[in-house]
């Protein structure tokens, strides 16, 4: 009986451990899963951030390009 009640104790401290283990576990793969989506996030946003500077850009030289050109007509 004393050797079944201390081989519960161990099992049921064996338990508490690995269940501690466990959540520290996900506890950091939930941290790294974050971190993935934040990276990938910012790798999708950086292209969009190219494109509409380069838009921009170009609007900008459209408009003085026909302001330089439409100048002289209204002048």
């Amino acid at each position: 009986m004393r050797a079944g009640s201390m081989l519960a104790q161990m099992v049921k401290e064996s338990a508490v451990k690995m269940r501690e283990g466990l959540q520290g576990d996900i506890q950091i793969t939930g941290l790294k899963a974050r971190e993935y989506v934040h990276e990938v996030n910012q790798a999708h946003r950086r292209p969009a951030i190219v494109r509409w500077v380069s838009v921009g850009l170009v609007a900008a030289a459209a408009i003085f390009a026909s302001g330089v050109w439409f100048g002289p007509c209204f002048h």
